[in-house]
């Protein structure tokens, strides 16, 4: 089993939400019994071709920080498949040896890494798998509702950002670009005049990564970019035949979970 230091993911007390047989947070474990044991250099190669498998030892919102440091190459978001979202989460349970039920999510069964146990129970979860497994719920929720690809908690801070922008008085990072150059506050807001009303119309989320200025003017500070599509969904001015692009405005968070910067970009 894989045996990687992990913070939680936020979602403690919450009960975790039955398995929608599609989860992936597999580890190569096959009984409680090896739970202390040192992963072995299969193990991790598994984990590397199968990225849920880390699930049971790291929490979503680090799992592409100790990916990229066990498998030595980036873990590749997959920002349009919210379907991933239940395999992930099933992919959990997989790892204990659950026995699924429909044809879909028996897959598993054709997993090197799969060991069935028949008498496997959700309460054999730890804590740390059951807020990955509560925050890929939430997720995939969002995904299939909203179009939103990153942390619920990095989904309510920026819902919380443009409450403030409404109400005239939103945080403002050190760092504001627009493109690439530096701007301050007051010439951002002229610039998002419009924007909040087309928030309202639905909006695409996921991560990004940062933009070369932000890590520029940031230095070697850990970043995250959620990025925020602001085109309008609907409207006279963006007709689907035309294809009306953007803006973009991305809320960088550092690893404090501090807004750092925004960036108002045209890609």
């Amino acid at each position: 089993m894989l045996a990687l230091a992990a913070c939680g993911s936020g979602t403690t007390g919450t009960p975790d939400p039955k398995p929608v047989e599609g989860s992936a947070l597999a580890a190569v474990a096959t009984d409680a019994a090896v739970a202390d044991a040192a992963p072995t250099p299969l193990e991790i190669a598994q984990a590397c071709d199968e990225p849920c498998l880390f699930l049971r030892d790291v929490s979503l919102d680090h799992l592409g920080e100790v990916y990229a440091q066990k498998c030595g190459k980036p873990l590749v978001p997959n920002n349009k498949d919210c379907g991933l979202l239940d395999y992930e989460r099933n992919c959990i349970y997989a790892a204990h040896g659950m026995r699924f039920r429909t044809e879909k999510w028996s897959a598993y069964a054709k997993k090197p890494w799969y060991h069935l146990r028949p008498g496997f129970r959700s309460r054999e979860l730890t804590q740390l798998e059951r807020s990955n497994v509560h925050e890929l719920h939430l997720r995939a929720v969002a995904c299939r509702a909203h179009d939103v690809h990153v942390s619920t908690a990095d989904y309510a801070r920026i819902q919380a950002w443009f409450v403030a922008y409404g109400k005239g008085a939103p945080p403002i990072p050190s760092v504001v670009l627009s493109g690439e150059d530096r701007v301050d506050a007051k010439e951002l807001g002229h610039t998002l005049a419009t924007l909040a009303l087309r928030l309202e119309r639905g909006t695409w989320m996921a991560y990004h990564d940062p933009e070369r200025a932000v890590v520029a003017a940031l230095g070697g500070a850990k970043l995250r970019d959620a990025i925020v599509d602001l085109t309008p969904k609907t409207g006279p001015t963006c007709e689907e035949e035309d294809g009306c692009l953007g803006p973009y405005l991305h809320f960088v968070f550092d690893n404090k979970d501090e807004l750092v910067a925004l960036v108002l970009t045209d890609h």
